[in-house]
């Protein structure tokens, strides 16, 4: 019984030390927690919701301070899959703001509605109405971007993250996007119109894999992977990156550690086709072309056709054109007939093929192929099947001879003729072209 109220004493002792300590260690915790405070109340001397209130006017007032506006530069979609767009916005005090763009290729058409600085987590701008030129990429009914029902997935709300006099920094509520809008000193149509001239530029180079040059001895490539989008390649790495046109160049969403160098804009030569970075001058990077694309490229341009109506009957000729139909894979013969047809360009082979096809002005008719003599023809069946392709003549650099194809046993093709179930259809001057060949112009 004595040795149990020992140990009993001992325990109360031993916890009251504890308890002690306890006191003590909570008693430091609740000073050091009230200096804290302290001096959080020192260093924030006004209410939260008072600091937000002042924020939000704070905010109005600088974007209705700019004479000329601001250019905002919007990335739709949180993966920035589409590239970005600059718009301009000149905010009037009140709640109207005027967007001009160069996404849609009019630089002076704009479009007033309303907007908001509203009180959220801290302070948001709010394009309240619907703005077709804004809230386009934003508006779920479109069929464009990933199609009705997610539209371009882009923002109308953001938050207003920071600023300085001349640049406002924004996050975009759905996307997480980081927005930038800097002050403009004068009339920004011009600057779209520049940008809109450099994207039509760019894109209107053909069968382009990207560009390429040299940094620091080692190469740098910008591999397309989209119309606005890049692969980053440098020395064995990667990095994805969208763009976006400037009224000089392009710049990316954010700027690309590259070989010790932050690349962030590039200046544009149409000339030289050519990008070159802004803080790197001498990091050129020149358009590289597919070179598959070159050989399907060497076939378009004008020709002066050369056919027979039949064996032992006169030259005749025609002035054609083949234009591209479907990029490395077909083009589009202009002056045959009144109608188009189709040259196929076969890519295991590198050549242009006149095949057997279906008219296009709903006859029934086909373009079929045709022995000459004797006067045997296919008509009908699947198009681009059977026919003739292209052979250079020899000792001629653009002179190309029509020939059997070899694809249909025991027929050799040596010309077309234009057919119908009722017979040779003549719906146009001529429905019989045999002995073909292509002379191409310089």
């Amino acid at each position: 019984m004595r040795l149990v109220n020992w140990i009993w004493i001992i325990f109360i002792k031993t916890n009251a030390e504890n308890m002690k300590k306890l006191i003590y260690t909570l008693l430091a915790f609740a000073t050091v927690c009230f200096s804290c405070v302290q001096d959080v109340d020192d260093v924030y001397d006004k209410p939260v919701a008072q600091r937000v209130e002042e924020a939000v006017q704070e905010y109005h007032d600088l974007l209705v301070s700019s004479e000329h506006g601001w250019l905002m530069e919007y990335y739709p979609h949180s993966s920035q899959i589409y590239g970005g767009f600059n718009y301009i916005m000149k905010f009037k005090g009140g709640d109207k703001v005027t967007i001009s763009t160069d996404a849609f290729g009019k630089p002076e058409e704009t479009e007033e509605s309303l907007f908001s600085i509203k009180k959220d987590i801290g302070p948001t701008l709010n394009f309240d109405t619907y703005n077709s030129l804004f809230h386009y990429f934003s508006d779920s009914d479109i069929s464009g971007g990933a199609g009705t029902g997610k539209g371009y997935e882009g923002d109308y709300e953001f938050l207003l993250r920071s600023h300085t006099e001349n640049e406002i920094v924004l996050r975009g509520k759905k996307t997480k996007n980081i927005i930038r809008m800097t002050r403009l000193a004068e009339d920004a149509t011009p600057y779209l119109a520049a940008a809109i001239r450099v994207d039509e530029e760019m894109n209107r180079l053909e069968g382009v894999l990207g560009f390429s040059g040299m940094m620091n001895g080692k190469e740098l490539a910008l591999l397309y992977t989209d119309s606005h989008t890049f692969n980053v390649v440098y020395d064995g790495q990667e990095t994805s990156t969208s763009f976006m046109p400037t009224a000089t160049g392009i710049q990316f969403y954010l700027p690309v550690e590259v070989g010790g160098k932050e690349l962030h804009r590039f200046t544009w030569s149409a000339a030289n086709e050519t990008l070159v970075a802004e803080n790197a001058p001498d990091v050129v990077l020149k358009v590289d072309y597919d070179p598959e694309y070159i050989i399907y490229a060497q076939y378009l341009g004008k020709y002066t056709m050369n056919y027979r109506r039949g064996e032992n009957t006169p030259v005749l000729s025609l002035e054609i054109e083949l234009v591209k139909k479907e990029d490395m894979k077909s083009y589009t013969i202009k002056g045959m007939l009144p109608i188009d047809l189709t040259m196929i360009y076969n890519k295991a082979e590198r050549r242009m093929e006149l095949l057997n096809q279906k008219l296009t002005d709903g006859s029934e008719a086909y373009l079929s192929i045709w022995m000459v003599n004797p006067g045997s023809l296919t008509y009908g069946g699947t198009d681009f099947v059977n026919g003739m392709y292209g052979k250079l003549k020899e000792g001629s650099d653009n002179e190309y001879e029509f020939v059997d194809d070899g694809r249909k046993a025991d027929f050799v093709t040596r010309g077309m003729i234009l057919w119908s179930k009722a017979g040779e259809y003549k719906a146009y001057a001529e429905s019989r072209f045999a002995f073909i060949t292509l002379v191409k112009h310089e």
